[in-house]
């Protein structure tokens, strides 16, 4: 796990590098142009609900259910994950949007759904993949339908990266940010609280 967070760090590291020296890059250029190059009114339909249902309201409601069921499954510790997750998240996602300040693709081709923010990172990736994070940390321990669950939240998560890029509204790096923030930010979170209660049981 720790080289996973480590690999995860320098990659974030990599991305951040990559947009500040070039936020026009070669790379974000290409997967655009191959992530929109079917211009279907389906594909655009549900781009868009995506972005409604991603949103920091959608993700704070799914949120608060998967909070509520830990809570009367008496899984404190799996509610405190949840909630440092959420607030970390959240918050390191906007610090960022604020610090680097990448103005959005939609600047000169406009996009579908009304935009808030700067563009590095996409914070509907980072939400969607800490909502993935969540269903596995919450719904998860049984052993088959974890992989179940895994591999809806991996499919939520890849879904709502492809309607950010396919509306316009970011750049293929933006979503790569996001999604590792969030994972960074949930992996962070429920070391912190695995550490707490430890220190709890000797106390």
């Amino acid at each position: 796990m720790l080289l996973i967070f480590i690999l995860l760090v320098l990659f974030l590291i990599a991305l951040m590098l990559m947009v500040f020296f070039d936020p026009h890059n070669a790379f974000d250029q290409y997967l655009m142009a191959w992530v929109q190059q079917y211009d279907v009114s389906i594909l655009e339909r549900s781009a868009v609900l995506l972005a409604y249902i991603g949103s920091l309201y959608g993700t704070a409601l799914i949120a608060f259910l998967l909070l509520v069921y830990s809570l009367v499954q008496h899984k404190t510790k799996q509610a405190l994950i949840l909630v440092s997750g959420f607030a970390s998240t959240v918050v390191v996602t906007w610090l960022l949007k604020w610090l680097f300040a990448r103005p959005r693709p939609d600047v000169l081709h406009g996009t579908l759904v009304e935009t808030y923010g700067s563009a590095f990172p996409s914070a509907h990736s980072a939400y969607a993949a800490m909502i993935a994070v969540m269903f596995v940390v919450v719904l998860g321990s049984n052993r088959i339908v974890k992989y179940w669950i895994l591999g809806i939240a991996v499919l939520w998560a890849l879904l709502m990266g492809w309607s950010r890029v396919y509306i316009n509204a970011h750049y293929p790096t933006d979503v790569l940010a996001g999604w590792i923030i969030a994972v960074l930010m949930m992996f962070f979170s429920a070391w912190w609280m695995n550490k707490f209660f430890m220190k709890q049981q000797f106390v």
